[in-house]
């Protein structure tokens, strides 16, 4: 696919030019920089990708900790974007009961995730001095 693409941006070029030739000795210079550039652009999609992996893996062990109501209350509230009254409705709640339960809810999983990230500097330093 990526021998395509330089070919395809190759063919552009040369359309651009007015002209049929090939590329001078410049060329080997040039697609060895396309395919850097494109090797970089697909690792840091991969690189983004697996991040997002992650990040999704963390978030749900850590909704996994709270209450089910909590957590019902937070996943239709903040990832799919159930306004309050929708979620009360829903859950058979008042509007009242629903902004509590949420607030307490990511109230809980802020500090969820503070304490994974100190446990996570510890680790690292451990890991550091260890190394030293």
């Amino acid at each position: 696919m990526a021998r395509i693409a330089v070919n395809s941006c190759y063919d552009h070029l040369r359309a651009q030019r007015g002209r049929a030739e090939s590329f001078s000795q410049d060329s080997d210079h040039d697609e060895d920089w396309l395919e850097l550039q494109m090797l970089e652009g697909a690792r840091s999609r991969h690189a983004s990708e697996e991040r997002r992996r992650d990040a999704a893996e963390i978030a749900d062990r850590l909704l996994a900790r709270l209450p089910a109501e909590d957590r019902l209350v937070v996943v239709l509230m903040d990832r799919d974007g159930f306004s309050v009254k929708e979620v009360a409705d829903v859950m058979g709640w008042g509007p009242s009961k629903v902004k509590v339960r949420a607030f307490r809810a990511r109230r809980a999983l802020r500090a969820a995730m503070k304490r994974l990230v100190v446990a996570s500097e510890r680790k690292q330093r451990r890991a550091n001095e260890a190394a030293s």
